[in-house]
């Protein structure tokens, strides 16, 4: 796991998995990831002097079209933003397989979520250095 600090948030994930009902639940880790790639993508549009729109969806699209950023960048930034959708908009869960986050998803999302922040990172350093 080439990833500084992975090891440590999946330690983190297992004990947000095993907490009593009524602490932090992973539907709540779902919109914190999609409330996270949605400030990141405005942010990142805002820093590159695009206008940032009023969705996440085309915020994250817009950047991708911009051709600053490798394209897996663009999943990293969906991912949490599709499972927080998951964890909020509760219409026609009867009728899905599964009807609710799971503990898998608790690992993607807060795995893209440091992707996401080391990405900003990585970023803002390269155009503080003026690269490409």
């Amino acid at each position: 796991m080439g990833h500084p600090g992975l090891l440590d948030l999946l330690g983190d994930v297992t004990t947000a998995m095993v907490r009593p009902e009524g602490e932090l639940s992973i539907q709540q880790f779902g919109v914190l990831g999609r409330l996270t790639a949605e400030a990141m993508a405005a942010r990142l549009c805002r820093d590159l002097g695009l206008t940032a729109g009023t969705t996440a969806f085309g915020n994250i699209e817009h950047l991708q079209w911009n051709g600053n950023f490798s394209k897996w960048i663009k999943s990293y930034l969906h991912c949490p933003r599709i499972l927080g959708n998951e964890s909020v908009h509760l219409a026609e869960r009867d009728r899905r397989i599964p009807k609710t986050l799971a503990a898998g998803d608790l690992i993607m999302i807060l795995s893209n979520m440091a992707w996401v922040l080391d990405f900003y990172r990585l970023s803002r350093t390269q155009r503080m250095r003026g690269s490409p």
